[in-house]
């Protein structure tokens, strides 16, 4: 596995113990979208340029298929493949 061209999406990301899975991602380099109510807040600059976040509800299933189709979006073009 090429952690380089993955994508994790993590709901409750934004504290607890979501946050920190997605911190331990973000210092893989690995691509990471946030889905969550709360903010997420970057505690430092620094391994951000792979996050992104998408303030969700995700008991909302309207709310959750406009976010899914952002991350296709957003989150693969950070991704470079190569062959």
């Amino acid at each position: 596995m090429e952690w380089a061209k993955e994508v994790v999406v993590i709901t409750g990301g934004s504290s607890g113990l979501g946050r920190v899975i997605a911190d331990t991602y973000l210092m893989r380099g690995v691509s990471v979208a946030v889905l969550d109510v709360n903010t997420f807040k970057a505690e430092s600059e620094g391994g951000m340029e792979n996050l992104r976040f998408y303030q969700c509800d995700i008991g909302n299933v309207a709310a959750v298929q406009k976010v899914k189709g952002m991350v296709e979006q957003e989150v693969r073009s950070l991704i470079s493949f190569s062959v």
